[in-house]
């Protein structure tokens, strides 16, 4: 059969069965099939070329295999899955996105660094947020999301990139990746492009999402990345934006990301919410692996256990926590990552009104809970020693040198850091329902 995508007239194999074709509402389209071989998936890939694709990749995860292909008119990635027999076929109008090269830099002398920072609990007002920066070898940078839209979350990205670049020379980011449009990820990148596009460089945005929600959520910005681009100008070329498909893997300079899950995987059901749009990454680096779940809901982990449970590629050295610890990833995913070290992005002083007191341990709050989808999975796991570290980002930035082996005390004593940090009363910061107690800036209480 074909369907139309933007101008062109894309050929979809009739093997297998139909689960359905969806829109993703920015002029891209996902065709899944099922009862489907690695013939049937080889004979499709042969078949676009015969149409005139001509292949421009190919890439190989697990039991899966993948094929990108470039048409006069459209770009299709094929995917096969060999645990479930499925293939998906995205394709999109000619140039829509810019892929990056599969190998983009050398690999340097220096070390490489993953730098976990705090967000901005105190300007924002709420709880959650999340950056990541990954200091590559040649002393490039490849971020993750940014926190809210603050200066304090710009400032402290810019600090980092920074203090960890040569003097005289700009900050050069290989990569920018966003786990999905939620304003607690991608707010500070927002930001941090208005303050400091013309202070570094950038090579590209990457993100798998829509330009409009299709469904009741609202599940990308596709046209605010076309516009971040334009904001970085290095000679005559501007940044370029990159959608993401599973199975894509880039090496820069040594360090390889791979994309695990994005919210095509999801189809043909429903999205939770936005969180389950959430693209999730693997970087393998220096013999270890670390998982970036971002948000990821239930039905992504259940296409990641689908698409990778057999293989292995699920096993990771270390892995942040979904959604901030709330009530994000499955526990049967965690058992499968079964990462000695776990990423925790969520502060510990929180300055949201909308709980019973301020300041809040939102910590102490979120991090006993039992009633989530992974229910107990970290108490149960540093019980019996399979969890060495946890390291908590309202703590402060954490820098950890791959390979990093995790020593000393398996967690901070949040407690203890709460009542050491919480009568540090944000400047300018103004109670709405709350009073300071005798007129004592160190003494909150609730009107």
């Amino acid at each position: 059969m074909t369907a139309d995508v933007g101008n062109a007239k894309f050929f979809v194999t009739d093997a297998g069965r139909e689960i359905g074709t969806y829109d993703a509402c920015d002029g891209t389209f996902v065709f899944c099939r099922e009862g489907i071989s690695e013939v049937d998936y080889r004979d499709y890939v042969c078949e676009l070329i015969r149409e005139g694709y001509s292949l421009c990749d190919e890439y190989e995860l697990g039991k899966n295999f993948y094929s990108m292909l470039s048409g006069a008119d459209a770009t299709a990635f094929i995917s096969y899955l060999g645990e479930v027999g499925e293939l998906r076929a995205y394709a999109e109008p000619k140039g829509f996105s810019a892929t990056p090269p599969r190998k983009n830099g050398e690999a340097g002398d220096g070390d490489v660094t993953l730098l976990q920072l705090e967000v901005d609990s105190e300007g924002s007002r709420q709880n959650g947020g999340m950056t990541y920066i990954l200091k590559l070898s040649d002393g490039r940078f490849i971020l993750i999301d940014g926190g809210y839209y603050s200066d304090a979350e710009a400032d402290r990205i810019y600090g980092v990139l920074r203090e960890n670049t040569q003097v005289g020379k700009k900050p050069h980011i290989a990569a920018w990746f966003m786990t999905h449009m939620h304003g607690d990820h991608y707010g500070g990148m927002i930001r941090f492009c208005e303050k400091y596009a013309g202070e570094c460089l950038l090579d590209g945005f990457y993100f798998s999402g829509f330009r409009v929600g299709g469904t009741s959520c609202w599940l990308g910005m596709v046209d605010k990345f076309c516009v971040l681009r334009d904001m970085w100008k290095k000679g005559e070329r501007p940044a370029i934006y990159g959608k993401l498909h599973t199975g894509m893997s880039f090496d820069f300079s040594g360090v390889v990301i791979r994309i695990m899950c994005t919210q095509e995987d999801v189809y043909p059901k429903r999205f939770i919410d936005a969180n389950d749009t959430s693209t999730v990454f693997r970087i393998d680096a220096r013999g270890q692996r670390i998982m970036i779940l971002g948000d990821c809901r239930d039905h992504e982990c259940d296409a990641m256990l689908r698409s990778f449970g057999k293989s292995g590629e699920l096993r990771c050295d270390m892995v942040q926590f979904s959604h901030h610890g709330y009530e994000g990833a499955t526990k049967q995913l965690y058992e499968a990552v079964g990462a000695q070290t776990v990423l925790y992005p969520l502060n510990i002083v929180g300055w949201q009104e909308n709980y019973k007191t301020v300041p809040q341990n939102v910590f102490a709050i979120w991090f006993p809970k039992t009633d989530r989808p992974a229910k107990d999975y970290i108490a149960e796991n540093m019980a019996n020693g399979n969890i060495k570290k946890v390291i908590v980002a309202g703590a402060g930035p954490s820098a950890l040198t791959l390979p990093y082996i995790p020593e000393g005390e398996v967690i901070l004593d949040y407690e203890a850091f709460f009542e050491e940090h919480k009568h540090k009363v944000p400047t300018g910061y103004e109670l709405k329902g709350y009073r300071y107690a005798d007129g004592d800036e160190t003494k909150i209480e609730k009107i």
